[in-house]
């Protein structure tokens, strides 16, 4: 793999990174808005709606990190099932 490669990986995975620990960040701040009984009907909708974007965003940083990971090579954690490199988690 090509030193240009293995740093556009490790930028992927630092990104993903970030977007998860974001999303984390937010999902907490919305979690205390709810809970604080303070939002109308209107934006607890809204805020809902709002949590629901947010966990498939994070679900994209937690697949981009998963990406750049396998994209790295050979790991004892990973299988080749059909042509395809999966995580034993994925397939257990």
């Amino acid at each position: 793999m090509k030193n240009e490669e293995v740093k556009s990986i490790d930028g992927l995975k630092e990104n993903g990174e970030q977007v998860e620990r974001l999303g984390k960040c937010i999902t907490e701040y919305l979690a205390s808005l709810f809970s604080s009984g303070s939002l109308t009907e209107q934006q607890a909708a809204q805020t809902a709606s709002l949590m629901c974007v947010l966990s498939d965003v994070e679900r994209m940083g937690t697949l981009s990190v998963e990406m750049a990971e396998c994209s790295k090579g050979p790991d004892p954690h990973h299988f080749i099932a059909g042509g395809v490199r999966l995580l034993r988690p994925a397939v257990c």
